[in-house]
């Protein structure tokens, strides 16, 4: 029998992913990984329309990663408590000086699908993620595990193109052709078939 509603059971998708944090694996996670990808809108508003809004502007977008993860290792502690606090193999430091930016910090997240085995093209890539919030550990029962759960948000990478300064997922980002022309933003100058006015 075919769909009612033109659907595809196929395509629903469900499992486990991995988290490549900085290039290394950082091991089970518990309760998955959730994306929320927020888009930042403003009203313009119009005297002759009231409190309706007359069209929308798009500000950004504030994307983050929760997760959490299961395994006390020394990657775990620096991806979660990136923030003011030194690590090495045998000393945890929390409690630095303020004023450190993102960049001291960030550093790029995968999020693949383990059902996609070695293919890597559904994966997601954020290319500078921090984390933002930290949920409470819990280091006296011997009833619950000692679990970090966590929220990555998103920087831009501003040696990124329009439309993938955040993350990309699946097809890499269009290459840019040497020479191509540029605005006096810096920004490559795209012709609308989406190719590139080279000089």
């Amino acid at each position: 029998m075919s769909s009612q509603v033109a659907g595809d059971l196929a395509l629903i998708e469900s499992g486990p992913c991995s988290l490549r944090w900085g290039g290394s694996l950082l091991g089970h996670t518990m309760e998955g990984v959730r994306l929320n990808m927020g888009t930042d809108l403003r009203k313009r508003m119009a005297d002759e329309f009231g409190t309706n809004a007359a069209n929308m502007v798009h500000q950004g977008d504030n994307i983050e990663v929760s997760t959490t993860v299961a395994e006390l290792s020394l990657l775990v502690m620096t991806a979660v408590f990136s923030w003011g606090y030194d690590f090495n193999a045998e000393l945890y430091g929390w409690g630095a000086l303020p004023g450190q930016i993102s960049d001291d910090v960030a550093e790029t997240l995968i999020v693949h699908p383990l059902s996609e085995l070695a293919n890597t093209s559904r994966d997601v890539t954020f290319w500078k993620m921090v984390p933002t919030n930290v949920q409470e550990v819990e280091f006296g029962s011997a009833l619950q595990d000692k679990i970090f759960g966590v929220t990555w948000g998103t920087v831009i990478d501003e040696s990124k193109s329009d439309g993938y300064l955040l993350a990309r997922m699946g097809l890499p980002e269009p290459e840019v052709p040497d020479g191509a022309f540029a605005l006096s933003d810096g920004s490559p100058f795209q012709l609308s078939d989406g190719s590139y006015f080279v000089l």
